[in-house]
C-alpha cells in the first residue's frame, strides 16, 4: 500500500520539454525581458516533420500527395500559421521531411491540437493514402507527447513489477 501511495503522483507527472511560460514565474524581471526580447527577434517557429518514405519519394504520385498535404494544411491557418512547407529529400529518395510550422509554443495546447490533426486527419487523408507511401509525423511535440503516452501507458506494468519484487524479498527474510 506504500509503495502504491508513492506511485500516485507519478501519474500526473509532466515529463515535457520545459518552456519559460510553464516553468518560470511570469513577473520575475529576467523572465519579462526574454519575453520582451523573443517577440521582438523569433529565433524559430515550432515545426513538426512528416517522414515520408517510399521507394521513390519525386515520383509524381508522392510529389501529388505532398502537395494535397500542403493544401490541407493551409485550410487550417490557426493551426499551422506558415505559408511554406520545406522539404529535405534523402539522397538515395527514398525519404522526403516535410517540416510545417504549427501555433503554439511546442508545448501547449495549440501545438498538441495541430500534433492531433496531423496525425488524425491531415495525414492520412493526404500523403498516408498514397500507395507504397509511409507518412510518419514526428518533432518535439510529438516526441514529447509520445513519451509521455508510454510512460504512462506502462506505468502499471512499472508498478507491478515492483510490488511483485517487494514481495519476493520479502518472503526470502
Amino acid at each position: 500500500a506504500a509503495l502504491l501511495a508513492l506511485a500516485i503522483p507519478a501519474v500526473g507527472m509532466d515529463t515535457g520539454t520545459p518552456n519559460t511560460e510553464a516553468s518560470l514565474p511570469q513577473n520575475e524581471p529576467i523572465v519579462q525581458t526574454y519575453n520582451t526580447l523573443k517577440e521582438a527577434f523569433p529565433a524559430e517557429t515550432q515545426s513538426l516533420e512528416v517522414v515520408v518514405k517510399a521507394k521513390d519519394v519525386t515520383a509524381s504520385n508522392v510529389r501529388h500527395g505532398i502537395d494535397a498535404f500542403e493544401r490541407a494544411a493551409e485550410k487550417q491557418p490557426a493551426l499551422f500559421p506558415g505559408h511554406s512547407i520545406d522539404t529535405d529529400v534523402s539522397p538515395d529518395g527514398t525519404v522526403n521531411r516535410v517540416s510545417i510550422e504549427i501555433a503554439g509554443s511546442g508545448t501547449d495546447a495549440k501545438s498538441n491540437e495541430a500534433l492531433d490533426a496531423l496525425r488524425k486527419d491531415i495525414v492520412p487523408a493526404t500523403i498516408g493514402s498514397v500507395d507504397g507511401v509511409q507518412a510518419l509525423v514526428a518533432g518535439p511535440t510529438a516526441e514529447d507527447r509520445d513519451f509521455n503516452d508510454t510512460m504512462k501507458s506502462d506505468l502499471p506494468f512499472v508498478i507491478g513489477f515492483v510490488l511483485l519484487a517487494a514481495v519476493l524479498r520479502s518472503e526470502e527474510h
